[in-house]
């Protein structure tokens, strides 16, 4: 049995060492490896460990396959037949957070522009779009199913001025997951000969700081101040408008709570 699940390891592995061909591979064989805990068989401890030591990657990043499959495998479902669809991780990030059908209909669009594999920044565009006609047009005059929401930290809906900054919020990701390869990179270069000079924990503390800095900054929902009535000299937004987790966490109260669940 111990040969059988040790061959099912070294033909996942496979999979993944293949340069992460497509999202929808990768993601089974890490489903697989995980969930079978294939990893034991080859020594490893715990999942976190064999992602650190096989891969020099982290959990946070199988994670983002794993769900990123999850969004592109359900806007595809709703593609017409000569719309090649989505199989990039980036691809998963511009289009989360959407209902699938409208998802696949940005998608669609950004096909039609820029070809079966529109970059990242096409795909936002088009997304951006959508959001933005949907706040200019009548609410008559336009159906439930072809308003893009947007939702915030709180997953509420949010209206298409303060929606624009939440979808502008999801540039946030690619430069979390920047900071997470450079880790991935330094934790490699450590382990060849010329990188032992190189101090892991201080630089892992660095990046832990640095990657705080941009969560803690990011959009979580509306300023409960100001009620969509931004005001310059809002001691809690600074005008913005929406505050961070960290604000709405520290000035929450009753009142600001009632607002925004019921907006």
């Amino acid at each position: 049995m111990g040969r059988l699940i040790a061959g099912d390891l070294q033909q996942h592995e496979a999979t993944i060492e293949r340069g992460l061909q497509t999202m929808g591979q990768v993601a089974h064989a890490l489903r697989t490896i995980r969930d079978d805990r294939l990893f034991e068989e080859a020594g490893y401890t715990s999942w976190a460990a064999y992602l650190e030591r096989r891969w020099q990657r982290t959990d946070r990043w199988a994670r983002l396959i794993v769900e990123g499959d999850a969004v592109v495998s359900q806007v595809a479902e709703h593609l017409p037949a000569d719309v090649p669809p989505p199989t990039r991780l980036a691809d998963a990030q511009a289009l989360a957070g959407l209902p699938p059908e409208q998802a696949a209909d940005i998608w669609e669009e950004a096909v039609e522009e820029a070809g079966p594999t529109p970059p990242k920044r096409v795909v936002q565009e088009k997304r951006a779009a959508k959001v933005a006609a949907a706040a200019q047009a009548p609410a008559t005059t336009v159906a439930p199913e072809q308003v893009a929401v947007v939702r915030d930290g709180l997953k509420r809906a949010l209206p298409g001025d303060i929606a624009a900054i939440f979808v502008e919020a999801a540039e946030f990701k690619p430069v979390l997951e920047m900071v997470e390869q450079m880790e991935a990179a330094i934790v490699g270069l450590a382990e060849k000969q010329c990188g032992r000079a190189i101090n892991l924990a201080e630089l892992r503390r660095v990046l832990a700081e640095l990657e705080r800095g941009l969560t803690m900054a990011k959009p979580h929902t509306e300023c409960a101040k100001c009620r969509r009535k931004v005001n310059r000299d809002c001691l809690v937004c600074h005008g913005r408008g929406w505050v961070t987790k960290t604000l709405y966490k520290a000035t929450r109260c009753e009142g600001d709570d009632k607002w925004l669940l019921g907006n």
